[in-house]
Formats: structure tokens, sequence, C-alpha cells
């Protein structure tokens, strides 16, 4: 093997490895080697990553009520984060009202280039880098920083929204002024650094995983998608890491993509992780133009207006009409005194320039508008599914704010719950509604309600979560039996997880989450079915009622849906009604011909 690789990393084989293998950097010929030697499984290339990038009030997230309050807002759970890494300075990184580290963490802050063990703290309590994969595949890389520590704000933004601490009087520019705090407060962090400027190596993103793992996090975010997605599910290695951490219990909460070079189907769609897609917000960053006819124009604008013209510069507003489609929920910067308005907004504009005899605006700058509707909306950049890997799975799993959000950039006891029943309690409690009590609408698709393949189960709802009443708990078998189920052999499910626990003797591609039904209540509760059919298609629910008399008393129930004769895109909704109480379990239905013609024995 090549001596540019460090091979102390093969040579480690803690119980804790994320997958059972190792990287290493091998020419042509020492890769045809290794494949002739006894006990070789699977080579695969090194795969390159692209980073994807609210306000908790739109989440109903309040300190005195709900999931905030029973979980003292995430207080002892820890996030790793792995991203570009941070920077420690940042206000949402401070320590106040933290408690003590858990016990269960292993983790520390490594010693580096500009970044010490002391910039750490109760808030901050990890912070790793990794980069020999990327130094392995680019010898001679210049890594500007070689720590935790990065310039680049991907990983400060998306750390400081998972659990950045509460910060006063914080705003973009004069917009969203306000006390900015991340999703869960109190909630500990540690940063994975695997990226160097323009480039993230799989490898790297493994042995973040492996170490996080290791280190006792609970949750891990990864908020990143491979810029070549092609790899059979057997050889995707970030697929054989998820599924470890899911083992072990740790959530990997992960990005669905945004569109870029021409992509169209959902990233990281494994079954086992939860794939959140971006949906807007209730709040507007608008500019006003003021007409001389005393008609005001709201439009979309992030201008920092102590951002002065040149007093050269000639006063003058200038139109242009642009028949591009500017995608406003995902703009970062706008450099000019601009103000974007509605095709219909343009049209009062213009018959005003034509018919008054000197005509003159105003414009300002610096307004933020709460309580916008339709909201949430699904992102007009979010990757629609279905996964290429398992089609037949509904992929996303749930919308989450993605737009608009301010986050921080450089200059009684938490809930703990198995995976599987965690991602059901957050499906099965989703809105599908918006905050005009109407279904939710899709930015891309001319605001045509949106299907689930756009936005999964819905808009994700933290307090309902906390009390969904019943659940659906998938365990790693379920997701085995699928991989079966899509022709993986005994050897492939044996590579494929590391163990030999699993078989074979249930196959099953309808991973319904799956289908046995638990109840979380302590008192007996009934609940009784309401279907909404797919368009085209009969669905029977047998039985039509479940009674359960105890705490974690499991039912079954089958589904059946008839094709009608119309071979179209069609969903709907499965309901458990709880009688004479709150509690209502919706999952949706998806039909789609299409997806199971291509789906290559998918399905």
């Amino acid at each position: 093997m090549s001596d540019k690789f460090p091979l102390e990393m093969a040579c480690n084989s803690k119980e804790h490895k994320a997958i059972h293998g190792f990287a290493a950097l091998l020419s042509q010929d020492e890769l045809e080697a290794l494949k002739n030697s006894p006990g070789f499984v699977l080579a695969s290339e090194d795969r390159t990553f692209k980073f994807q990038t609210t306000t908790p009030e739109f989440l109903s997230l309040n300190p005195n009520t709900g999931l905030w309050l029973a979980s003292n807002q995430g207080e002892g759970v820890i996030v790793g984060v792995i991203d570009t890494g941070i920077w420690p300075e940042t206000k949402s990184f401070n320590d106040d009202g933290m408690t003590k580290n858990p016990k269960r963490w292993k983790g520390k802050c490594e010693e580096a280039q500009e970044f010490n063990a002391s910039m750490c703290n109760k808030k901050l309590i990890g912070a790793r880098s990794f980069g020999k994969g990327l130094i392995a595949n680019k010898p001679g890389f210049n890594i500007s920083v070689n720590s935790a520590r990065y310039m680049v704000g991907h990983g400060t933004i998306t750390s400081s929204i998972v659990a950045g601490n509460y910060v006063k009087s914080a705003s973009f520019f004069g917009y969203a002024t306000g006390t900015a705090s991340g999703v869960a407060p109190r909630a500990k962090l540690a940063m994975y650094r695997v990226t160097g400027k323009s480039s993230t190596y799989e490898s790297d993103v493994i042995a973040a995983i492996d170490q996080a793992i290791a280190d006792g996090v609970d949750v891990i975010s990864l908020s990143m998608v491979f810029l070549n997605e092609s790899v059979p599910l057997e050889e995707d290695n970030l697929a054989k890491a998820t599924f470890t951490a899911m083992e072990k219990g740790v959530l990997v909460s992960t990005v669905a993509g945004n569109r870029f070079q021409g992509d169209q189907k959902i990233r990281n769609g494994y079954p086992w992780v939860m794939t959140v897609t971006a949906s807007t917000i209730d709040r507007l960053f608008a500019g006003t133009i003021a007409l001389g006819n005393w008609e005001d124009i709201v439009g979309w604008s992030i201008f920092p207006a102590w951002s002065l013209l040149d007093s050269n510069v000639l006063a003058a507003i200038i139109i242009i009409d642009n028949p591009s489609t500017y995608v406003m929920e995902d703009m970062h910067f706008l450099p000019l005194p601009c103000i974007l308005i509605s095709s219909d907004n343009a049209r009062v504009l213009k018959d005003y320039v034509k018919s008054a005899k000197l005509p003159i605006a105003n414009m300002t700058f610096q307004q933020t508008m709460i309580g916008v509707k339709p909201a949430p909306v699904v992102a007009s950049y979010a990757l629609r599914g279905p996964s290429p890997h398992t089609p037949c799975v509904l992929k996303p799993d749930i919308m989450a704010p993605g737009s608009l959000i301010l986050g921080a950039w450089p200059p009684n006891t938490p809930v703990h719950i198995q995976n599987g029943v965690l991602k059901s309690a957050i499906m099965t409690t989703a809105d599908h509604l918006d905050n005009t009590n109407n279904p939710i609408r899709d930015n891309e698709n001319g605001l045509k309600i949106a299907p689930p393949l756009a936005m999964g189960s819905g808009h994700i709802r933290p307090n309902q979560a906390l009390d969904p009443g019943l659940v659906y708990d998938a365990t790693p078998q379920d997701y085995v039996n699928l991989l079966c189920s899509i022709n993986f052999n005994s050897t492939q499910v044996l590579n494929f997880t590391g163990s030999n626990s699993y078989s074979c003797s249930s196959p099953a591609s309808d991973l319904n989450h799956p289908s046995f039904i638990v109840q979380l209540r302590e008192h007996a509760s009934t609940y009784k079915v309401m279907v909404t059919a797919p368009e085209g298609y009969t669905v029977v629910v047998s039985p039509e009622k479940l009674i359960f008399r105890k705490r974690n008393e499991k039912k079954s129930y089958n589904l059946t849906i008839t094709y009608g004769g119309k071979a179209k895109s069609s969903f709907g909704t499965l309901v458990w009604v709880e009688e004479n109480g709150n509690h209502k379990v919706r999952t949706p239905i998806v039909i789609s011909p299409d997806v199971y013609k291509t789906s290559t024995g998918l399905c």
C-alpha cells in the first residue's frame, strides 16, 4: 500500500466503527492485488460531497409549554454536527444557562491551528477535524486553517440553527431583529469538521460519523449530499455508516438536498435516516416602493439600507423587466438597492409610470413582516422524491423550515425514545395544512397542493411529536427485510450490516414503518380508522378499530389497495383517530405507477 495514506485507520477495528473497513490510497495494481487477497469483499472509490443549507415561534416552541418545557429546551441532548467547521467565538455558542456535560460524553476539543481546548465550553463541548481523505486524494493540498475552526459559515449557521443558545438583539443587517436561538437552545454541540474549501471526501465523513458514535452523541446532523449518488446501495459507505448509527440508537438527520447541476431526485433517501426537506416560514424580508400616487408596493429585499450609494450616482429607480425566475427564499445576499416584486405588482408599477406625467417613487428597506400567508410552502429549490435507492419508501420524511432562517455566521429531562419510534412520532404528527388551514402548497409547482413526494408526511410539529398517541416501531431487522426484498443476499446483508444476527427469512418491500402500531399512553384507548383513498383506487383497512388496554401494547392491521385501472400518480391518507381523545396518527398513501415501472425490481 502507498505510504501516502495513514494506515492507522485501517488497523483500528474498535467495536463502535461505523463501517467494517478501512480507507487507503492505492494504485490500480495495488487495488487488483487487494481484490485477490483472502477475505476481500468490496472496494469503492472515495466520493465528494456538496453542502446544503426559524423562528422557534413558527414551530410553536415555547419555554413554558410543550416540548421545550418537557425537555428543558433540549437539556442533556448531544448533537454532533458534521460540517465545514465552526467559529467558536460566535455568540450563539455562549454557555449561559448550560449544565454540566453528560457522563456518557467521551469526546474532546482537539488542540489545533487557531483552535484551543479553552474555546470549548458547556455549549460547544467537542470539536474535531477530519482531513486525511482530502490530503490523500489531493496531495499537497493546503488546508488554510487545519482545525475545527473554519472561515466559511455553513457549519456555524447549521450548528446555531440546531442548538444555538439565546442571542439578544440579533439581526441580518437590520432584518429579523430580535432574540435568536436554535431549535434546542439547551442542547450540547460537538463539531466534526470534514471539509476543505473546495472538497469534502466520503472517507472523512465516515471517519467523523464513526467518531461521533464513539463520543456518545444522540443526534447527528448531516447537511451535505454526494455530488455523485449513482453508487449501488450495497456499495454505499454512507448508507452503511448511517445504518450503524441507527443500530446504536443515534438519530441521523440529513437534508433532502437542493437543486444544483440539473439534479431532480432527492438525496440521502436512506430509509433509516430522517430525510428533511425545506419549507418557507411566515416571515418576509421586505422593501417598500412608495409611488407618487400614494400607492405602496411591497416586495422582497435583503439590501442593507445603511449601505450607501456613491454620492455621484444619479438619483433614479430603474425597472428591470426580467422574465427570469428568482428563487427568493434561497437568496443569501442582495448587493444593490433592489426590491423584487410579483408580476401583478409589476403591472401596477408600469401602469403608474406610463400614466404619470412625472413619475416619482421612494424605496425603503429593512422591513420584516411576520404572519405572511400562506406558510409553510415547499421551497422551490428542494429536491423531490422518490429516493433512487428505495423508491417504494416515501421520501422525504418530513418538511421543516429552511428558508429565510436567521442563524449565526463567523466575524423536566430530554425525551429518550428509540430511533424508529422518534421518526414515527415526528412523521405521524406532521401537519399537512398551512396557516390558512388549507393544504400546504408547492412553490415549484405554481403553488398547487404539495404531494407527499415533495413534503413527505408534512410540516414538523415538535410539540405534537412529544405525545403522538401511537407509533410505528421500526427495528433494524425491518430495514434489513427491506434490503432483502431488493435482492440483497445473505452475504451482502452481512457485508452491509457487519453483523450475522440478521436474516433474510422475511423480505418485505412495503416498509410501512412497519406493520405494527404501539400504544404509548398509560390508559386504555380506542382508535378508529379514517381513510381518504387515492383517486381511482379502493382502500380497505382491517380491522377498522384498534383497542389498546395498556402502555406498549402492540396491534397490527392490514391495508389493501385495489388498482382502479387509472395508471397515474395519486395520493391519499390513513388516519387513526382516538375516540374521546385528541390524538390523530396520520400516514400518507402514495400510488405512483411511474415509480413502480422504473424501480427495476426495487419495489
